[in-house]
């Protein structure tokens, strides 16, 4: 007995088909993808190291080492004096890669290289946030901290940041948030240190 199969039944078959293989490779994809995302490092801090260091790429070392001229200056006549002469100006900082806004390109949190001391004050740390867009890094946050925090929640499609300052008797936490360009302050709040 022959099974007579029309060319609807076929398409609507191949259809089906279409759509399971597309809701699989979405599942898979987003799998992969929040993976990649739980492995980035989301705190530093003066005290934390950054756990798996990157190159800093070309375009935004040179962005750090024309802001912090003067600074690196002092911190390579300081390490000629103690008779250690780093190679280059990317020793003074370690860089972490962390996809901020879900597009799957490296963005990058900068801080001091706290094995150099260049670059720290008591009172915290510098941080840089570059953007990877199609253009290169861009800088999208620079100040100082003590720790800096990536949240979950976004704002334009970015992650937000939270950063935190400390004084004696209270901390300083701050959220920032994407404008659109750059990270600003969005809010901020006073903890007496020692209070729950």
């Amino acid at each position: 007995m022959k099974t007579k199969v029309s060319l609807r039944g076929v398409c609507r078959i191949i259809f089906c088909l279409a759509v399971a293989f597309s809701l699989v490779a979405s599942v898979c994809a987003q799998k992969r993808k929040s993976v990649r995302r739980g492995e980035a490092q989301t705190y530093f801090g003066f005290e934390e190291q950054v756990k798996k260091p990157v190159k800093l790429p070309e375009d935004a070392l040179a962005l750090l080492i024309h802001l912090n001229k003067e600074e690196l200056d002092r911190c390579f006549e300081s390490d000629e004096e103690k008779g250690a002469k780093p190679d280059d100006s990317s020793v003074y900082f370690a860089a972490s890669e962390i996809d901020l806004n879900g597009d799957g390109r490296a963005d990058l949190i900068v801080q001091p290289n706290p094995k150099t001391y260049c670059l720290q004050r008591n009172s915290g740390i510098p941080f840089w946030i570059f953007v990877n867009g199609r253009t290169g890094y861009k800088l999208v946050y620079n100040d100082f901290a003590y720790d800096l925090g990536v949240l979950r929640t976004r704002t334009k499609g970015y992650r937000d940041i939270e950063i935190s300052s400390h004084t004696i008797g209270e901390n300083y936490i701050m959220k920032l948030k994407f404008n659109g360009s750059e990270y600003k302050l969005a809010e901020s709040r006073t903890e007496k240190i020692g209070e729950n």
